[in-house]
């Protein structure tokens, strides 16, 4: 429970359903929409944190299979991202590679 308040800056203990179990899509829902941004470690310590409240019952089924899933895209997305500046640096990189000679040559007459 403490985990789910220092990852996401929510009090689990707002969250509870009638049958006692947290409303962990409700916590997701209100996280995104303040904004924030959770790290790779971050959404793997969640995922570790989920599971382990839903072994112990304090989260229903539903809930759970909709947290892990949102976790899954979250890492996806992040991976994507990390994918496409690693690209976009290797590009960078191709361009400042000198070609050929180091003298620059000019094609202008004068």
């Amino acid at each position: 429970m403490k985990d789910l308040n220092n990852i996401l800056g929510l009090n689990p203990y707002n969250y509870f359903k009638e049958d006692s179990t947290i409303d962990i899509r409700k916590m997701i829902q209100d996280f995104v929409n303040s904004n924030s941004k959770l790290s790779f470690n971050s959404l793997s310590r969640l995922s570790k944190s989920i599971d382990t409240l839903y072994k112990n019952g304090l989260i229903d089924d539903d809930s759970y299979i909709y947290a892990i899933l949102w976790i899954k895209s979250q890492m996806q997305a992040l991976k994507m991202i990390e994918k496409a500046e690693d690209t976009v640096i290797a590009v960078f990189d191709e361009i400042d590679k000198p070609k050929g000679n180091s003298k620059i040559k000019s094609n202008f007459i004068f």
